[in-house]
């Protein structure tokens, strides 16, 4: 499909510009018709899983959930 893979080094800190952060934003900033999601600090992604995937979940349990294990990610 075309894509490109940048690999950048672990465990450096968000501000280093190696870091895929740094990267990311540069990659944006340099690419045309594109934009940085910034899903750690856009208040948009957890209030979009509040509206749609909460409700999901629940209408999909009927509403009967014993327990629930989530795992939070990048990916």
């Amino acid at each position: 499909y075309g894509a490109k893979v940048v690999i950048t080094p672990m465990g450096v800190e968000p501000e280093d510009p190696m870091s895929h952060y740094s990267v990311a934003k540069k990659i944006a900033e340099t690419t045309k018709n594109s934009f940085y999601v910034n899903q750690y600090n856009n208040s948009d992604n957890p209030e979009r899983h509040y509206r749609t995937t909460g409700p999901e979940i629940w209408s999909q349990m009927g509403g009967e959930i014993d327990v629930f294990v989530g795992g939070a990610g990048t990916g």
